[in-house]
């Protein structure tokens, strides 16, 4: 193949690879790769920085949550000291996605009481839906993938 036949091959591919089914793809790997990172305990600043711990938890905010869990009302997948988010889950959990019918993906914290502690969050340097350098490499490899694949069948 030379580069003349790659180049035609990819001026046909492109129009065609960006799609419904793609953009819902690259939409699920993003936000189950925010959902999951921010569990762990990770934030990302801004836009390809790279995910760092979110800021701890005061001592004030910990006993409310020992207080919580001891009552059973704490989400099972954190514990009292552990900043990642999750005191309930609802937050978290409201993480969504929409691919509009031009073919956009956006994602979004649905709800509004989520939303308001989404916002709060990020005020109190906790932002946790920015996507990292690494999450835009498998964003990336998504597609190179599936470019890869037109290319092969021709």
């Amino acid at each position: 193949m030379t580069i003349k036949d790659l180049q035609k091959k990819l001026n046909r591919l492109l129009p065609e690879a960006i799609n419904r089914d793609l953009m819902t793809d690259i939409a699920k790997a993003v936000q189950t790769n925010v959902k999951a990172r921010t569990r762990r305990g990770y934030g990302v600043d801004k836009e390809g920085a790279p995910a760092k711990k979110l800021k701890p938890l005061s001592d004030t905010y910990k006993k409310e949550r020992k207080r919580l869990k001891a009552k059973g009302e704490l989400h099972p997948e954190t514990t009292p000291n552990k900043s990642n988010l999750t005191k309930t889950g609802a937050m978290i959990d409201s993480v969504d996605f929409e691919v509009t019918s031009n073919n956009e993906a956006r994602i979004f914290v649905s709800g509004e009481a989520n939303e308001k502690k989404a916002r709060y969050n990020a005020e109190k340097d906790r932002k946790f839906m920015n996507l990292s350098r690494r999450e835009i490499k498998d964003i990336t490899d998504i597609v190179e993938e599936r470019l890869n694949k037109g290319i092969k069948k021709g």
